[in-house]
C-alpha cells in the first residue's frame, strides 16, 4: 500500500496542504510562503484526522508530539526528551493540536 504524500503549511492563520505533485507542478503562493511546512504520516487518529508531522497527540501514555525520526525513517510519538512510542502501533490516538499553535499542550 503506498501512503500519499502530502505536506502542509502555516500561512497567515490558515493552513494550507498540497500533495507533492501539486508541489512540483503548481506555484500556490501562500503554500510556498507558509512557515512550519509539515509532511502526513499516512495515518489517522481515531477520529479520522489526519497525522502530520508537528501535531500533538493525546494517547494511553498521555500526551506527546509527532516527530520524524530518523534512525528509522518512521514517525514516532516523542513522549519525553528521551522516550519515544511508534505512531503505528498505537492505534487509540487523537491530535489535540499541534506545536506551532498549541504550544502549550505539551507543558506538564
Amino acid at each position: 500500500m503506498n501512503r500519499e504524500i502530502k505536506f502542509r503549511a502555516l500561512y497567515d492563520g490558515v493552513w494550507y496542504y498540497q500533495t507533492l505533485e501539486e508541489i512540483i507542478t503548481t506555484t500556490l503562493g501562500a503554500f510556498r510562503l507558509g512557515l512550519h511546512k509539515t509532511q502526513f504520516t499516512g495515518l489517522h487518529d481515531k477520529n479520522g484526522k489526519e497525522i502530520y508531522e508537528g501535531d500533538i497527540v493525546k494517547f494511553w501514555g498521555g500526551v506527546g508530539k509527532v516527530i520524524y525520526f530518523s534512525t528509522y525513517a518512521s514517525f514516532r510519538i516523542e513522549y519525553t526528551e528521551n522516550d519515544l512510542f511508534d505512531l503505528n502501533l498505537n492505534a487509540d490516538i487523537e491530535v489535540i493540536g499541534n506545536v506551532f499553535e498549541n504550544p502549550e499542550l505539551l507543558t506538564p
